[in-house]
């Protein structure tokens, strides 16, 4: 009798995507396809107003609507479409949203965009202080840009402690007065 013998097919483990950055932090690592790494932490830190938003605002905002890959990107909204366009599996995305270094890009990144709206926000901020001057407004200026600090009475315990002596002694005359 032939027996047909069926092998077992396993599949071979998949290769490690990340290499170790150093050897002192063994939590630190970098993912082997950096470039593709970063373009997907570019790909996370497009705003959601920048992908549906039309040229014309994009370029009113800055951005270069000239520049193909950028397009692409912000035209893409799944993390499937996004790991086709790297020509990386799924899997990689999904170790990747786990990774460290991944997650430190995007920071950088958001940090970054939102660097770039810092003036424009300080100007239309110092704009209406100036055009509205109420005290919640005025306060603020003044404890960003000069470094004014509300004084309470937690900040000055002497003068607490003073200021309740002269009331004590101050009722101690009035009830000496009203016994005279």
């Amino acid at each position: 009798m032939d027996k047909k013998v069926k092998k077992c097919s396993r599949k071979k483990p998949k290769k490690k995507i990340y290499i170790r950055l150093d050897n002192k932090r063994k939590d630190r690592l970098v993912p082997k396809r950096q470039r593709e790494a970063l373009l997907y932490a570019i790909w996370c830190s497009i705003p959601m107003v920048v992908k549906s938003a039309s040229l014309k605002d994009l370029s009113k905002w800055g951005y270069d609507i000239n520049d193909q890959q950028f397009l692409e990107m912000r035209s893409i909204k799944t993390k499937k479409d996004i790991a086709k366009y790297l020509s990386v599996s799924v899997e990689t995305i999904t170790d990747w949203v786990k990774s460290d270094w991944v997650q430190d890009m995007i920071n950088e990144i958001n940090k970054a965009n939102i660097a770039r709206f810092i003036p424009d926000v300080d100007h239309a901020f110092v704009m209406k202080t100036i055009e509205e001057a109420d005290a919640s407004r005025v306060k603020l200026f003044k404890q960003l840009n000069q470094g004014w600090v509300e004084k309470n009475e937690t900040s000055m315990p002497e003068l607490k402690s003073a200021l309740m002596g002269i009331q004590n002694n101050i009722v101690k005359l009035i009830t000496q007065e009203k016994n005279k």
